[in-house]
């Protein structure tokens, strides 16, 4: 979506929010702590709509901002903090500031603002930043796009032996992942033992998980799969019999630590020498977005 796009999402947002009964500008503007006017102004678009902002609207509204799930609840006084430690962190100035202006519609010099904390960010630049640095921002979860097909990849489940099938090299009718545009990307569901521990937001049985197949990662592999990120791993736990698993990456000792981050024990983590390794243990995919069925 471009910045214009998100900017109409969520006017409609509130829009939407404010027609329910009991709900109106003057309460939105209580929880904003501002004049009545201001909540004019932003469903106009002549004012800012700022990530402080989004969070007041999800605690009088109560419903979840578009594109977005809300995991956790920063403080008020602490958001814009968060927010500018966030981006600093994530924020190459070589390579991202001009690609940044581009996609805000301001100049380099707003992004450096932004990159200093001089500037709070607004809800369309945390989402495009968020987008472009692979991060969720601070509190809020990236929404995951919603599945149009129903065929599925192989179901990941530790400790489950299933043979191969035809199913890994479907393609499947998902709205394309921004990085990979032209990557088919694959749809497995979470069937079992997995990643019900895993924090702060377990991935459980009838889950969905959209990943762009390793050989489709263009550039450097290596960046795709960093310390912390989803994999989908095939092992082979018996002659013609397969076990696929989403995994937690860890590079240590010259190779990666792949973990399941079950609540069940006795599923060991698996390792592999390099993201080309075609042995036993073998990465498939890079998870890209979680579709939870809660």
């Amino acid at each position: 979506m471009t910045a214009t796009e998100i900017d109409m999402a969520y006017r409609d947002w509130l829009k939407q929010g404010l027609a329910r009964p009991g709900y109106d500008n003057t309460g939105l503007a209580a929880a904003w702590g501002l004049e009545r006017t201001a909540v004019s102004k932003v469903l106009s678009g002549v004012k800012r709509l700022l990530v402080s902002d989004v969070f007041k609207a999800f605690d009088y509204l109560g419903v979840q901002p578009p594109g977005l799930t809300v995991v956790s609840r920063p403080d008020d006084g602490e958001i814009d903090l968060l927010y500018g430690k966030w981006f600093a962190e994530n924020f190459d100035r070589k390579g991202e500031k001009a690609e940044l202006a581009r996609l805000w519609g301001v100049d380099r010099a707003t992004v450096s603002k932004a990159a200093s904390g001089r500037r709070p960010l607004t809800i369309v630049e945390a989402l495009l930043a968020a987008r472009m640095f692979r991060s969720n921002p601070p509190g809020l979860e990236l929404e995951r796009m919603q599945v149009a097909g129903p065929r599925l990849a192989e179901r990941l489940a530790a400790g489950v032996a299933r043979t191969a099938s035809a199913r890994d090299d479907v393609p499947y009718l998902i709205e394309p992942d921004p990085d990979y545009p032209e990557a088919d990307l694959r749809v497995y569901q979470v069937d079992g033992p997995c990643m019900e521990a895993r924090k702060p937001r377990p991935i459980i049985p009838g889950d969905l998980v959209a990943a762009v197949l390793l050989k489709d990662v263009k550039g450097s592999k290596k960046s795709a799969v960093v310390d912390g990120s989803l994999v989908v791993v095939r092992a082979e736990m018996a002659p013609k019999l397969y076990e696929w698993t989403l995994r937690s990456v860890k590079w240590e000792d010259g190779g990666i630590t792949l973990s399941c981050q079950s609540l069940k024990k006795g599923f060991a983590p698996l390792r592999v020498s390099s993201l080309s390794e075609s042995g036993p243990v073998r990465i498939v995919a890079v998870a890209r977005r979680v579709i939870s069925k809660v």
